[in-house]
């Protein structure tokens, strides 16, 4: 992919219309991303940690679209999106009462890439180093995105608790790179400082001693209040996945579709200990998980609730659907313990049919795509 970084931006000024009091609330077009770190990774608990200074890439790529820029001699020798300016003239010919004008043709040669803006701040990684048996959180799939995401946007919130400072003075996001050992993806977290060269937010944070800390506030009670918050009824029995009070806020409005406090609180305690619980009986999941089962029998009719192996699931008396953590794998080879039991119990026991490319909705599916 072709990135280039503008020297300035100028607006469509000629096409200007009055402020009608009206404004979009629409998430950034832009993300940031870091590439390969130029400072040491090492290891502590059960993670990943290193921290420095590194380049940030705040890229827009236009939804997947790239822009396509052209040379227009109108412009004074800047680059012209035409089907941009093209849009721009059709919304302002609407917003006057008039038939829009002939539009622009691209001149040559026209470029194909995405925008950046690039910077030098400090940052810091973080990665979990293992899940443990029948566990994953894969960035290519969109439980493991937003395992990731989660946890990292719960890191800047206790982050930004524990250096007393605002959480968009951090940004947050998530890498990917391949591991050879594994032959597959694994995705690590990454905070930044938002200001240009950095503030020392994020270098802190990378201390091995510092980032163990910020978990454990995620985890467990604390006088910082930050799990206890987390974990409190008026919060934990009112929000199913994420809400103002503990993940969501405006800086990240694109990912709140992806965003579970839950999913945050099991990513932590994974990185500090790799033999972690993870389980829908527990406190954290249980009442979610049985909204999630009631979800996905209200969307299919001639379903009714029942259990397998302890988990939640349904069934139509022929094929069995169960209810599993965003974080198991689903595949007979790579199945953990509660994955196992539940299908020989559908199966073997109920002789249910059981699909691996259906029977298993995890509870981040049913919240969001119950159909």
């Amino acid at each position: 992919m072709d990135l280039r970084q503008p020297k300035g931006f100028v607006s469509y000024y000629t096409k200007a219309r009055d402020y009608d009091g009206v404004f979009d609330f629409v998430p950034r077009a832009a993300r940031p991303k870091v590439g390969r770190p130029p400072f040491g990774i090492g290891i502590h608990r059960n993670f990943d940690i290193g921290a420095g200074q590194g380049r940030l890439h705040v890229i827009n790529d236009n939804a997947g679209r790239l822009f396509h820029l052209s040379p227009e001699a109108w412009a004074r020798g800047a680059m012209v999106d035409v089907g941009a300016a093209n849009a721009a003239e059709e919304k302002h010919a609407a917003s006057v009462g008039r038939r829009p004008g002939a539009p622009m043709i691209a001149a040559s040669p026209v470029v194909t890439c995405a925008l950046a803006a690039i910077s030098e701040t400090d940052m810091m990684l973080l990665g979990v180093r293992d899940y443990g048996p029948g566990r994953a959180a894969d960035p290519r799939a969109p439980a493991g995105r937003s395992a990731l995401y989660s946890l990292a946007f719960m890191m800047r919130r206790a982050a930004a608790v524990y250096l007393d400072i605002q959480d968009y003075e951090l940004k947050a996001g998530i890498r990917s790179q391949e591991d050879p050992a594994l032959g597959s993806v694994v995705g690590q977290i990454f905070l930044c400082d938002t200001l240009e060269n950095g503030a020392g937010y994020a270098t802190h944070l990378g201390e091995p001693a510092i980032s163990e800390q910020l978990l454990q506030m995620i985890v467990q009670n604390s006088h910082w209040l930050f799990h206890d918050r987390l974990v409190d009824q008026a919060h934990a029995g009112a929000c199913d996945t994420s809400c103002p009070d503990c993940l969501r806020s405006y800086s990240n409005l694109a990912y709140h579709n992806l965003l579970d406090w839950r999913l945050a609180i099991d990513m932590a305690n994974l990185a500090l200990d790799a033999s972690s619980a993870i389980s829908l009986s527990s406190p954290l999941w249980a009442r979610v998980a049985g909204v999630a089962a009631a979800t996905l029998e209200a969307a299919r009719p001639g379903f009714t609730r029942t259990t397998f192996g302890g988990l939640p699931g349904l069934t139509n008396g022929r094929e069995a659907i169960i209810v599993t953590h965003p974080l198991w794998l689903t595949d007979r080879a790579g199945a953990g313990p509660e994955i196992a039991a539940a299908w020989d119990d559908a199966e073997r026991a109920r002789g249910l049919r059981v699909d691996p490319a259906w029977s298993f909705i995890s509870v981040f599916e049913a919240l969001r795509r119950p159909a």
